[in-house]
């Protein structure tokens, strides 16, 4: 008994339990019951097995499709069944073995590889970010029998992790026969990628399986484990750590990004991780200039990017939302932080007319800020009293001596 020819018979068996159940609950829900016929006159005479015979197609077909699955299935186990045969001479048959399993690997995957399940291209607006990419590139290098690799991007809502992880999966389609996109937000969106992946690889044997994406999930996981193909697996915005709970990959050669705004996913199972910083002047003002399609010369231009820039803290998404508002409204540059500063609200809910991003600015920090913790929440709402630049520690932890607020605890607790 092999695990392939375990899992194949248990698919079965599995089949032909299942059909039994819907087969009692049928008879049950259907009996064989006589039925009154008043087609002779005022005698009331009896139809054995009416009810019966008017949902009867229904049962008939369900057994048919049941039968051709079971089919399909036996040609699995008989497979299986003819490999663990082959495999109690692997001594005396290596080279044929391997021959086989060579072999095998080709007719499966002919059809289905190169195999890339990427949302979107490369952005043509992409600015900054080689160090990064480089960093990125070292350390996901497809190499066989190294073991998987894995690299967590983490940074604030709107940093750019999700770009920069689109940027390198899209640039390396020709290092990796498989790289697919696995939307992490929630478990759904996750279930619902592994489905789609499931489907590109011709995993699913009915049309059960094609709308089952919890079984998708294990049998990518499985093909991921057994493929000597070389793959990158991209989990995006995973935000909750318990989502990587039964689809994080075994030890095989492959690769796995992770984006986060928390440094802590992957703790433990991700090799290394990076830190996504905002732009610094130099690139975010570059960035503005050439989106707005302004003089990158012009010193009344770059004077004016420079305060933009600042003003949204260097962060590519604001950078890009308010690029494509200053393009859109045409605005001069010098003009546009006083108009912001009237407007800011229904400006950050603008969304761009196209783009690789669903959210917009306000949506990225009303996330950020719906997701902190009790202790957190305060603080924010603390700080927004403050200059938001250079808030000294120690205005808060003298002043929180001073105060007998129990919400102000955490800032007197030296572990908080």
């Amino acid at each position: 008994m092999t695990p392939g020819l375990e899992s194949a018979l248990l698919d079965v068996y599995t089949e032909m339990t299942c059909f039994c159940a819907r087969t009692i609950k049928f008879f049950r829900s259907t009996p064989h019951r006589e039925s009154p016929d008043l087609t002779h006159g005022t005698v009331l005479l009896t139809r054995p097995g009416f009810l019966l015979t008017s949902r009867w197609p229904e049962f008939n077909g369900d057994f048919k499709q049941t039968v051709r699955r079971l089919e399909r299935l036996s040609q699995i186990v008989d497979g299986e069944a003819a490999a663990a045969r082959l495999q109690t001479g692997v001594n005396k048959n290596t080279e044929l073995l391997e021959a086989m399993e060579i072999l095998a690997e080709s007719n499966v995957h002919k059809d289905t590889l190169p195999c890339h399940c990427i949302p979107y291209q490369s952005n043509r607006h992409f600015f900054g970010r080689e160090a990064l990419l480089k960093k990125i590139r070292e350390s996901l290098r497809p190499a066989e029998g190294t073991g998987l690799k894995s690299l967590v991007l983490h940074g604030l809502g709107g940093v750019g992790k999700t770009r920069l992880a689109l940027q390198y999966a899209n640039s390396s389609r020709a290092q990796f026969d498989a790289i697919f996109w696995i939307a992490a937000d929630t478990i759904i969106k996750l279930r619902q990628s592994f489905l789609e992946v499931s489907r590109r690889l011709c995993l699913t044997l009915d049309d059960r399986d094609s709308q089952d994406a919890v079984v998708a999930v294990s049998k990518v996981k499985a093909w991921l484990d057994e493929t000597r193909c070389r793959w990158l697996l991209v989990f995006d915005n995973v935000d909750d750590p318990e989502i990587l709970s039964g689809v994080w990959p075994g030890d095989n050669s492959g690769s796995v990004l992770l984006t986060s705004r928390d440094s802590m996913v992957g703790f433990g199972s991700a090799a290394s991780v990076c830190r996504v910083e905002p732009y610094d002047d130099d690139i975010g003002v570059s960035a503005l200039l050439k989106l707005t399609g302004r003089d990158c010369e012009a010193s009344s231009d770059q004077a004016s990017a420079t305060k933009i820039v600042q003003a949204l803290g260097g962060l590519p998404l604001a950078i890009n939302q308010i690029s494509g508002f200053i393009v859109q409204q045409k605005i001069a540059l010098e003009d546009f932080l006083p108009f912001y500063e009237r407007n800011a609200a229904k400006i950050n809910a603008r969304k761009l007319p196209s783009g690789d991003y669903e959210h917009t600015l306000s949506n990225v920090w009303e996330l950020a800020v719906a997701r902190l913790s009790e202790s957190s929440s305060t603080l924010q709402k603390i700080l927004a009293f403050f200059d938001p630049d250079q808030i000294h520690e120690s205005v808060l932890l003298e002043g929180a001596k001073e105060s007998n607020s129990q919400e102000l605890d955490f800032l007197r607790a030296e572990m908080e």
